[in-house]
Parts: structure tokens; sequence; C-alpha cells
């Protein structure tokens, strides 16, 4: 559950579930593009396409939470406290899970023979950054992490307008400047030593937050719909685009200048309207343990099951595939997080 000052931000509970259902089925939708788009009609290649593409809002909005949450200097976080219990509950995931998972995918490729050198690989691979497609999440919130100590003396001590000027200064750099370089594919050599747009959207959750940020549903609505609207005619555009083997439009790409303002519209109407539903509250203590398992799930189903394209239309696969990974994420994250209550509470009495 999000807390702030130990009270729930219903709003935030909110955007998480929205947020986490739209990476399962973005990952739903781009495994489906990446495994069995030759076997795929070109209206069928277009939806999925098209459908995968609306959610990458999501993992922006995600970041914007974090920062809501770790930005705010009124909530005491000592630095050795912060990273005993984020930095290294993060890392240990990568060990104790995503170690494991990479083992298990090398045994399957091999025709599940398993070898000691594939754990050594697997060590490799976690190291180098090279692990399966979600993980990668893992590593930029570790990043944003170390670096937060710093970005909140920033929080604590800038104004309003100092405030909008770093958040001006890392859109035009981190995102419009970047989505004009891999459009025109060229190089523009005034530059700023921040690479990323991740770092945009961690300030800029909080100064939405804090300055409690209102923008009529007259403007924010229409901003989606044009979004909408856009992602789905640009996917038609093959110099934008290829279905075979991109795995996103170049011009809504997670640092791109429409899914900045897009999820900007998204978090500000969910602050704005739900501020008081805390119905999702109890779901949204499951996300993570949602977000760590879901893959293994849909591959279980793909390469495991036989769930595909292939043998199913596609009105059947993808509904049956993303409800059943749901519900098969929904309950394993529930019951970790019931047997790691149950341990702690041992471990407390002993």
């Amino acid at each position: 559950m999000f807390l702030l000052n130990s009270k729930p931000i219903a709003y935030l509970n909110v955007l998480r579930v929205a947020g986490i259902t739209g990476v399962l089925i973005t990952h739903v939708f781009m495994t489906t593009c990446a495994y069995w788009a030759p076997v795929l009609h070109e209206s069928e290649l277009y939806f999925c396409t098209v459908l995968r593409n609306l959610w990458h809002w999501c993992v922006p909005v995600l970041v914007m939470i974090s920062g809501v949450l770790f930005l705010n200097p009124e909530k005491a976080m000592p630095i050795s406290r912060f990273f005993s219990r984020y930095v290294l509950k993060l890392f240990l995931t990568l060990v104790l899970i995503a170690i494991p998972a990479e083992v298990a995918l090398q045994v399957f490729l091999s025709g599940f023979q398993f070898f000691p050198s594939q754990i050594k690989m697997a060590i490799l691979n976690i190291v180098s950054g090279k692990t399966q497609t979600h993980f990668w999440f893992l590593y930029l919130i570790i990043g944003l992490y170390l670096i937060t100590p710093l970005l909140r003396t920033f929080t604590k001590y800038a104004n309003k307008k100092e405030y909008e000027y770093i958040l001006v200064l890392l859109f035009v750099f981190t995102s419009f400047i970047a989505t004009v370089k891999k459009i025109c594919a060229i190089n523009i050599g005034f530059n700023i030593p921040i690479s990323s747009a991740y770092v945009m959207y961690f300030l800029l959750g909080y100064y939405l937050h804090h300055y409690n940020i209102s923008v009529s549903n007259k403007v924010t609505l229409p901003i989606i719909l044009c979004f909408v609207l856009y992602t789905s005619s640009a996917a038609l555009n093959k110099n934008l685009v290829n279905p075979l083997m991109d795995n996103f439009l170049i011009t809504s790409d997670k640092d791109s200048p429409i899914i900045a303002i897009t999820a900007s519209a998204i978090f500000i109407i969910c602050q704005k309207n739900f501020a008081t539903c805390h119905y999702l509250d109890k779901y949204a203590l499951l996300c993570f343990g949602i977000y760590i398992v879901h893959p293994f799930f849909i591959y279980t189903l793909y390469f495991i099951l036989g769930l595909t394209p292939v043998k199913y239309p596609l009105y059947i696969f993808l509904p049956v595939t993303i409800l059943t990974t749901f519900a098969l994420s929904i309950g394993t994250s529930f019951c970790a997080k019931r047997t790691m209550k149950t341990i702690t509470k041992i471990i407390g009495r002993l």
C-alpha cells in the first residue's frame, strides 16, 4: 500500500493497479507480436501492435508514483534505513528471483537440459543487465533510489519556479530532443549530463502531487483521446514502426513527449477524481508481486501448455491469456505476502 505520513493515498493506489494491469497486458501483446507475427493476419498484427503501444504510459506513471512517495522531504527517511529497506529489497529480488529465472530460461532453451555453466551464465546476465524483459525496471528503480537522497534535498529547498525550471529542462533534453534524434537520425551537440527521462518522471510525480496541479477534464481527456487516435494511426505508417521486429513506436516510446504529456494527464485525472477511492488499496499491496511473477505464467501458457495463436483464434487466445495470467499472478502474490507475514511473526517470537 502506498503510504505517506502513515496514511494511504487513494489515487496512487488506483494508478498503481492500473499501471501494473497495463504492464501485464503490454507483455501479452508484446510476446504475441514478437513470436507469432508470421502467423497473424495483417489486421490482427495491427490490432496487437496498437494495443501494446496504448499502454506505454504505465511505466512512467509507476515511476511518478515512486517520486510522490520518496521525494517528500517531510517524510523521515534516514539513508541507512532507506537502503536497507528499499534498495536491498530490489537487489535481493534480482539475486533470488532473476537468477533462478535466467537459469530456468536457459534450461528451457536447451531442451530441458541442465548444465552447471548455465548458473554462471545466469549470474553474468544479471550483472550485465541481460535479463528477461521485465527485470530491466528493477535496475531502473535501483538507480533512481540511489540518487533519491540528493533529489530529496532539491525538493526540500527548491521553490515552485525552480522546480518548474528543472522539469522543463529535463523535458527538453531527455524527452523532446531525444525523440528528435531518433526520428531524424541526427546528433545534437547541446546536451545535459542526464540521459534518462525517468529522472524527469520521478520529479514530475512529486511536483504534481505536492503542488496539487489541477487541470480541467476538458483538457486532460482530449489529450488522452489524441494519444489513442495517434497510436492507432501511427502503426499504419511503416516508416515509424515495423510490426514484425520493432517493439515500440519511436514517437510514443516511454521517453517521448507524447507519452510524457499523456502520463501527466492520466496522473492528474486520477489525482482529481480518485482522491477518496480506497477500494483498490488492498490490491495495490500485491502489485510488486504481480509485476515479478506475471511473465513466468505468460511463458508457461505459451511454451508449456501450448496456448498460442497458432492453435486458437486471437479472440480466444488473448482474453484467456490475460485473465489466466492475472488470476495466477494475484494468487501467487497474495500467497507470497501471507507467507512472508507468517515467517516474520515466527521470527519475531523467537
